[in-house]
């Protein structure tokens, strides 16, 4: 997932692995980058999905149409999971993404330093914000969302999604590591395209602290290239929030890992 830093707060998708952005190499200062992903453990849960909370009783079964973008730089791609490279990186969002480059150098130290200082929140920041981007636009195929509510009050969701389309672009040389369309500024097209089983699960949604949060995501894509070779990605993300690390550290409870074949 892409961590980004806006005006009402750090927004987040609920697939990719964490760690492989932290720490990213780029020459806009990749400490600074990659502590957006680092705050991210910290500020929120992994998984907000745009949905109500579930009432007691019965699970409560919906669909919804969630398009994801992640990078992963330990193999060098940018993973485009039920949307497109096409779809989401218009010219509004280049423009964005390249409009938060700029405000790196100028105020992403006192930004991160407000937000240690803050408990991560971002509220009250008196510098400038960094720039929003578009909205998203929606996923191509439906995502099956399940959400139970305990006894104690606390949203289980589960998300599920089969014969997902997903498209593997190959990063430049040098990603920044601010979003998927800079990341893939003057690639030709994808590396491989395909489609994919998705699940994310979370057994504390809304973080009620009535038990320790665990929520994570699994990612299997069964792809070809453009050449028409076959080419298998696979990814899977699972963390405990009260299995703490260091500061801006991940918890030392973290799973994750990317496999391609």
């Amino acid at each position: 997932m892409y961590a980004r830093p806006i005006d009402s707060g750090l927004r987040f998708g609920i697939f990719g692995s964490l760690g492989s952005h932290v720490g990213a190499p780029n020459e806009l200062g990749g400490s600074e980058m990659g502590k957006i992903s680092k705050v991210a453990l910290v500020v929120v849960l992994l998984m907000t999905m745009a949905a109500a909370p579930a009432a007691a009783g019965p699970p409560d079964r919906f669909e919804a149409n969630f398009g994801f973008d992640f990078p992963d730089f330990e193999n060098g791609f940018v993973v485009f999971l039920n949307t497109t490279h096409d779809a989401i990186c218009t010219d509004e969002q280049i423009a964005a993404e390249l409009a938060l480059i700029e405000w790196f150098p100028i105020w992403g130290e006192a930004f991160f330093q407000y937000l240690d200082e803050n408990m991560g929140d971002p509220t009250g920041f008196p510098g400038e914000f960094p720039p929003a981007e578009p909205p998203r636009p929606d996923g191509v195929e439906s995502f099956v969302v399940q959400q139970k509510e305990t006894g104690k009050g606390a949203i289980v969701e589960s998300n599920r999604g089969s014969n997902v389309p997903v498209e593997i672009w190959r990063q430049v040389e040098e990603p920044p590591g601010v979003g998927p369309c800079t990341d893939t500024l003057g690639i030709d097209g994808p590396f491989a395209t395909g489609t994919a089983t998705a699940i994310a699960l979370d057994n504390d949604l809304f973080g009620s602290d009535t038990r320790g949060n665990a929520f994570g995501n699994h990612l299997v894509a069964t792809l070809r290239t453009v050449d028409g070779d076959p080419f298998q990605y696979h990814s899977r993300f699972h963390v405990n929030k009260r299995c703490h690390g260091g500061e801006f550290e991940p918890p030392a409870c973290l799973l994750e890992w990317t496999k391609t074949a």
